[in-house]
């Protein structure tokens, strides 16, 4: 490796172009991170020397973009950003198409000059638009002035923050926007697709900066003008692009107003379309406009979808029907009859989560169960009888059968020959729950009591071993058990303790199956695994975070949501929970060296994590030890309880708890108590830590443990969660107040980052993170609804900072645009990374 490199070394420093250029060619391709460290800074060099040709700049560029991937750290004088963002003015096309890559990796890290990289940037798209002439003459492709260099200058834009306050450079801005609009009304110049294809890729790469500015009223109006034309032109791929990019600009309230008084093209998109692919698109955003005001009209339309569309998409539009349903009809009625006609027509592709979601809406409104059990037992007596159908029925007439049981037309015995019509074609999983309706009515009506015994004797030699038991046990329970007790294990079953279930949960794990999402160039080189599209319209219908969801394994509705404290925990790992807690005055001698028989557990990042925005939870757990938090932070100071417990039927012994007082340069200060140093079997002891805070800090507190169990000798180093957030106290602002304070900052360095969500995308959580981190959301400031501004107060020994964030939900794209501010960059920073670590 120490000849390549010295080889390397050789040519970058030859005054032959071409050894220059295959040089950083090699590295860019073969570079690590032991190459990355030794040739950064004579990348850097070579690429701001006067001497280098266009060429070898631009293959300079490329190589540092591939060695900052790599190792980050390798541009951090803020001098090289700046010299990188100059070249966003080279007249060289080469050069400057590379850099933009360059400076885009940049922007996403937050290492560049915002307000000179947004300067640069519009100014030189404004050139390109405006005076064609006068900027890269060499490179009109089809008519079109630069097209793939100003849809990168555009998606750069999005990751700088849009000027609040009136400049020439906002103007500049819109100016250009303007010009690209226009253009593309323009007849076009020539007939070849090329022509159109780059004029509508400049064009929808603005709408999307629109999309994400979401201020400009005209221009939004403008965009969705644009839209409407395209989506009546005869290209296909105009049509598509046009429905994708609504279903985008429906997460703006002014353009989902505007999009919603023209359904009758979208629906026209999904009745005479031919291309399957743009029906599903206008499915989709018929399913993300859907509101009170049209639900009848869209699910009529869906329904007609879900009659001719693609086999793999109807499950996906059974869902999606269900959703709308039960989130938008004012009458539940309505709900009811919505699902019996998917459960009726289209059985095969509704899952256990819709029918799971039906029965727990009729179980938990009594009002519902007669009109339910009512129109179930009317569409059994017409077929066809799809498996999941005769289970629902089976289940609703089993439990409320008896509601309707006094009319003639549907009395015990019609009920019992309608069910036991379809026994002989159902699945093992129905036929269980027809037996258990069947004793439900053994139970009911004493008048079928004979016929109920007699299915289940002539189920007790069935070949199903499942079916076979049921009908015994069934059988012996008619005869051994008396009539009251009888009752009592046969009762109406109660209510659901949960709201909500799963069916949006299920919608979106079904979507990840077909679509895949791009979250981005500067993400698709750091991504292991294949990420996968959440859609727009699963995250505006969702409205709660469900904890649950049914496994196929399930026969019946699951009653209860009580989750085991470890049902989610990865592997042998144990993320749940944890609070704060640290370091004390009181001398110990660090623990000894570790021997043969120890086991050192180093870290429990992931539990910290969770408790960044918890105050109580599980801060480690093995099968010997349980260590859990209780905390309670007031201003700069907080309280901690430690509790350990033995989960072993042996003493432990030698019990030491050791809190080095060195992280951060005593920044924290924490005094405890001795504890006991023996932990008798199957018991716990607890130890109290008093926090302070004497300035902002960035590293967690340590915790090391030593302790004798079984004969072994057990050592744990542990961080503690004792995060800068603990130490914020939420504050109210109204509207003016917070813009006062907003631009009152503007002098402090802004701290912003576009990345991925890692987690699921709910506001109701988003909510509950963003209090966790000590912040009040603040309501009514942002136009965009699915936007947070939050404030709070960061306390310390020294003067308390405010803090300003705003975040930006991206839900199409899954992802997030963070912005920070306050008074002191140190605190900005660690705000910023706590976020990240919750999103």
């Amino acid at each position: 490796m120490k000849l390549v490199l010295k080889c390397v070394e050789n040519d970058l420093e030859s005054f032959n172009s071409e050894n220059q250029i295959l040089a950083l060619n090699y590295v860019a391709n073969m570079a690590n991170g032991e190459m990355a460290e030794a040739l950064g800074e004579q990348v850097l060099r070579l690429l701001f020397s006067g001497e280098a040709t266009n060429s070898v700049k631009q293959s300079a560029v490329l190589c540092l973009l591939r060695l900052f991937r790599l190792k980050p750290d390798i541009i951090s004088k803020k001098e090289y950003a700046d010299r990188i963002t100059s070249f966003l003015t080279d007249p060289d096309l080469g050069v400057l198409t590379a850099s933009l890559s360059l400076i885009e990796a940049l922007a996403s890290a937050n290492k560049l000059n915002q307000d000179n990289c947004f300067h640069s940037v519009v100014h030189r798209l404004h050139r390109i638009m405006k005076y064609p002439s006068l900027d890269l003459q060499d490179y009109n492709y089809y008519f079109v002035q630069a097209p793939w260099l100003s849809v990168k200058l555009l998606k750069l834009l999005q990751y700088l923050p849009f000027p609040v306050e009136p400049s020439s450079t906002k103007s500049y801005l819109m100016e250009t926007i303007e010009l690209i609009f226009n253009k593309a009304h323009e007849p076009p110049k020539t007939k070849k697709i090329e022509h159109r294809n780059c004029r509508n890729a400049v064009m929808f790469e603005a709408i999307n900066y629109i999309y994400h500015v979401n201020t400009e009223y005209s221009l939004q109006m403008r965009a969705c003008n644009i839209l409407d034309m395209n989506l009546k032109q005869n290209d296909s791929n105009l049509r598509y692009l046009a429905l994708e990019t609504m279903q985008l600009l429906t997460k703006s309230a002014v353009c989902s107003d505007r999009i919603k008084q023209q359904l009758k093209p979208i629906t026209d998109s999904l009745k005479y379309e031919n291309d399957i692919c743009i029906r599903q698109k206008a499915a989709n955003l018929l399913y993300s406009l859907c509101d009170r005001s049209n639900i009848i009209e869209v699910i009529e339309q869906m329904f007609e979808y879900l009659e001719d569309c693609d086999m793999i998409v109807k499950e996906e539009v059974v869902l999606k029907i269900a959703v709308l349903a039960e989130n938008y009809f004012c009458d539940l009625k309505c709900y009811i009859d919505v699902i019996l006609k998917l459960l009726k027509f289209y059985g095969e592709y509704v899952t256990k989560a819709v029918w799971y979601r039906f029965i727990q809406l009729v179980t938990n409104n009594k009002d519902l169960r007669g009109y339910a059990a009512k129109t179930l037992f009317d569409a059994l007596q017409t077929q066809p009888y799809y498996d999941t159908f005769v289970a629902v029925a089976a289940y609703v007439l089993g439990e409320f059968g008896n509601l309707i049981a006094g009319d003639e037309r549907s009395n015990p015995n019609i009920q019992l020959r309608l069910l036991h019509s379809n026994f002989a074609f159902c699945s093992k999983e129905t036929k269980a729950i027809l037996l258990t309706t069947y004793i439900k009515f053994f139970n009911l009506f004493p008048e079928i009591k004979e016929n109920v015994q007699l299915v289940f004797l002539s189920n007790m030699k069935d070949s199903d071993p499942e079916i076979q038991q049921r009908a015994v046990e069934y059988s012996k329970l008619c005869e051994v058990v008396n009539r009251d007790r009888l009752a009592a294990i046969l009762d109406e079953m109660p209510c659901f303790k949960n709201k909500i279930f799963s069916v949006e949960t299920a919608l979106q794990n079904l979507m990840t199956k077909f679509t895949e999402i791009s979250f981005g160039k500067q993400f698709k080189n750091d991504k292991k695994e294949d990420s996968l599209e959440r859609s727009i319209s699963y995250n505006e219908a969702i409205q709660h975070y469900s904890i649950s969801k049914p496994t196929d394994n399930d026969a019946f509705p699951v009653r209860s949501l009580t989750v085991p404290q470890n049902a989610y925990m990865p592997n042998n790992y144990y993320d749940t929970l944890v609070e704060v807690f640290s370091s004390d005055n009181h001398t110990y001698s660090r623990p000894g060296s570790q021997s043969a028989s120890t086991l050192i557990v180093t870290s429990n990042e992931e539990a910290v994590q969770n408790l960044v925005w918890h105050q109580n939870g599980v801060l480690y757990e093995s099968n010997i030890l349980l260590i859990y938090v209780e905390s309670d932070f007031q201003k700069y100071r907080g309280s901690i309880r430690l509790k350990y417990k033995n989960k072993t039927f042996q003493v432990m012994e030698s019990f030491v708890s050791f809190f080095p007082n060195d992280n951060d340069h005593n920044k924290l200060q924490l005094r405890t108590k001795p504890n006991s140093t023996t932990i008798p079997a199957n018991e716990e002891i607890t130890q109290d830590v008093e926090v302070e805070c004497i300035q902002d800090f960035t590293c967690r507190p340590a915790l090391y443990l030593n302790f004798f169990c079984e004969g072994l000798h057990q050592r744990l180093d542990l961080q503690l969660p004792v995060t800068l957030n603990k130490f914020i106290e939420p504050i109210t602002l109204t509207y003016d107040q917070f813009f006062t304070k907003w631009n009152s900052l503007q002098h402090c360095k802004e701290y912003s980052s576009t990345f991925p969500a890692k987690y699921i995308m709910n506001k109701e959580l988003l909510r509950t993170k963003l209090n966790g981190l000590g912040l009040s959301i603040l309501e009514n400031i942002d136009k965009n609804l699915d936007n947070f501004v939050c404030a709070g107060i960061f306390y310390s020994q020294s003067l308390p900072v405010g803090i300003l964030l705003r975040l930006e939900c991206n839900f199409p794209n899954f992802m997030y645009r963070l912005t920070i501010r306050s008074i002191k960059e140190t605190v900005s920073e660690e705000i910023l990374k706590l976020s990240q670590l919750l999103l």
